[in-house]
């Protein structure tokens, strides 16, 4: 039981860190500046803040758009 206390403190803390990489698009939607982002192959417009999160996958994806002329 003891060690359930480390083990929580060592998940949170662990999730302060970004593991995707992120460029900014110098873009705002609605006052949130949108990043593109790389999960699985794929690219996806993010942003959040502490109240709200958009997530959408990017129409003209690069990657998507080599697989359909393969």
């Amino acid at each position: 039981m003891k060690l359930f206390p480390i083990l929580a403190l060592v998940l949170l803390a662990s999730c302060s860190k970004t593991n995707v990489p992120k460029e900014s698009t110098g873009s705002n939607v609605n006052g949130l500046e949108l990043s593109i982002i790389e999960v699985d192959g794929c690219e996806y417009l993010y942003s959040s803040s502490p109240y709200r999160a958009v997530l959408a996958h990017k129409g003209n994806c690069k990657y998507c758009t080599s697989r359909a002329q393969e």
